[in-house]
């Protein structure tokens, strides 16, 4: 995956499973890349060690970025570009199969989780509370979900129903 660090978009993070024999190396599983200026792309590197591989990752925004990778049902929180974490924090419910999330940038601990079996919820990571999205229609596979960068109480969710991409617009969080 990549993703560009949203309070400095010349800045962003590519994670990549360790590279294949013969080169196969744990220190080359994430870098970190920037533009200055009118200068070339530079690079550092940088290693996820426990849990890797990362299923999916996201910055969040806001005061400060923060990169925000899950590994199953845990959620690691670095300020440091995935150099080191600074906290974990484990999703309280019972063996979600989790598709998609995000992370609202003004409470980097409130996230929204699309599962694989269907629906989608809002947790607070902090307080270690779920509850699901209201007004997705039974049976729907909810594909992606997203906070609005200026307003978390907007999320959209994109879902396929009987096989017709539907997408559904909270406007109250």
């Amino acid at each position: 995956g990549a993703a560009f660090d949203p309070n400095d978009g010349e800045s962003f993070v590519g994670a990549m499973e360790p590279l294949p024999p013969p080169l196969d190396d744990w220190e080359l599983s994430v870098q970190h890349a920037w533009k200055s200026g009118s200068s070339a792309i530079e690079c550092s590197m940088s290693s996820f060690t426990n849990p890797w591989p990362p299923d999916q990752f996201r910055f969040a925004g806001g005061t400060e970025s923060e990169l925000v990778y899950r590994a199953g049902s845990y959620f690691f929180f670095s300020t440091s570009l995935g150099n080191w974490f600074d906290r974990s924090r484990r999703l309280p419910l019972e063996t979600p199969t989790v598709q998609d999330f995000d992370v609202d940038w003004s409470n980097h601990d409130r996230l929204v989780l699309a599962f694989a079996e269907e629906g989608a919820s809002i947790c607070d990571l902090a307080e270690q509370t779920c509850s699901e999205i209201g007004g997705i229609p039974a049976g729907a596979r909810v594909n992606a979900v997203r906070f609005a960068p200026s307003n978390s109480d907007v999320i959209l969710i994109s879902a396929s129903v009987d096989g017709h991409l539907a997408i559904h617009l909270s406007t109250d969080g």
